[in-house]
Order: structure tokens, then sequence, then C-alpha cells
């Protein structure tokens, strides 16, 4: 008998002898990231969800599963697709930044909100538009550190201010990574709970889990 979403009972099989987990079907069915192979990976996850659900609601969903690219969404920006919406794209008023006059769109099922952001740029572009200075360019991450007392805090934070404490953290920052640089730290304490804020360079890379692994790395040493 043949499985709705699967179409074949091997399928079917296939994925009980695996035990896989619904956000691992593209890459048990379709290891070369073929469009049909996607697309069927994303009909099965649906159907799971759906008959695991209390509504059983989702498979019969009129959401659009067709006419889509899941290669470009696989492995970059969104997990467990089971669909996609689409949004409607408005353009708003144009709005000068430093004397270069920019369209701005924007996806939003907000009524008003286009046009409201399109009043902005007009009063802004009344003023001469809008100027930009770059003071700082890095990303950050501010962990908080709790000690058993104000005074081992305190001692934590005096050797971070001290001139072997930032070599020690950049050196245990820049370990795991090639591409993340540690540019500097600042430090506040309240009570016996030290933040640590970590300022980086990554590259090219916008360096989320870069970071993250970098400044657990440093508190953990």
């Amino acid at each position: 008998m043949a499985c709705g979403p699967c179409r074949t009972r091997r399928s079917c099989c296939c994925l009980r002898r695996r035990r896989s987990q619904d956000y691992g079907l593209e890459k048990v069915l379709t290891p070369a990231r073929e469009p049909a192979g996607l697309k069927r990976a994303v009909r099965i996850r649906r159907a799971l969800i759906s008959r695991a659900s209390l509504t059983k609601t989702l498979e019969a969903s009129a959401v659009s599963i067709q006419n889509y690219d899941y290669g470009k969404v696989l492995g970059a920006c969104c997990e467990n697709v089971v669909r996609y919406v689409p949004i409607p794209l408005g353009i708003a008023s144009p709005l000068k930044i430093d004397r270069v006059a920019f369209l701005l769109p924007m996806t939003t099922a907000e009524g008003t909100l286009v046009a409201s952001a399109s009043r902005g740029c007009k009063a802004l572009n009344t003023g001469g538009g809008a100027t930009t200075v770059l003071t700082q360019d890095a990303m950050t991450r501010g962990p908080a550190i709790d000690f058993p007392s104000a005074v081992v805090a305190a001692d934590a934070e005096a050797w971070v201010a001290s001139p072997a404490g930032p070599e020690a953290l950049r050196a245990a920052f820049e370990s795991p990574w090639r591409f993340a640089r540690l540019t500097g730290t600042k430090t506040a304490m309240v009570g016996h709970t030290l933040f640590l804020r970590f300022a980086t360079a990554t590259s090219d890379a916008i360096g989320m889990n870069i970071i993250s692994t970098g400044t657990e790395t440093s508190r953990s040493r």
C-alpha cells in the first residue's frame, strides 16, 4: 500500500530504518540536493508533522509548496521547512543617506506600514536627510559570569584590565577559528556578577556561531 506523501512503501521503510529526524530528511532523500528531492522532503516532513499534531491540518493546508527553490533555504536560512509564505513587497519613499537617495524595500502584511515609513523618509529628507558616522565596526557578545563573591569578581575584572588578561583572552577566543579576531573587551561589575563584553571582527562572515564559540572558549579558560 502506497503512503500518500512518500508515494511508495519503499520510501517509508527507508525512513523508518534510518530513523531520520524531521530536520534531516533532505540529507536522507536527496544528498545531491536535486530540486524534486528537496520538494519531496518538504512534503514528507509536512505530512509527518501534520499527522503527529492535534489538529492534523498542516498536510492539507492551502499554504503553497510549489514553485519554490528549496535549495536556497537548505543549510542557509531556515530549518524544518514545511512550505513557504509569499509576503507583499512594498517600496518606501527614497531616503537620502549621506546625500544619496535610497529606495527602501519592505516586506510586510501590516497595512499602512510602508506609507508610515514613507512619511518618515519625507520628514528626514526635508531636514537634509540622514548622515552616518561609523564609530565602531564589531560583532559583540556579552556573557554574564557569576563569581562566589564580589571580591573574586573584582579580582577577575582587574585581571581582564591587566596586560596579561587581554592577551590570554585573545589567544583563547581565536583558537577555535581562523577568521575570528578579538578586537577589544569591556567589563562591568554588579555585585558578584561580572559582565564581560567581547568585541570581535569576523571578516566577511556574519559570525554569530564563530563569536559564540570563541566567547565560550574564553570564558571557560
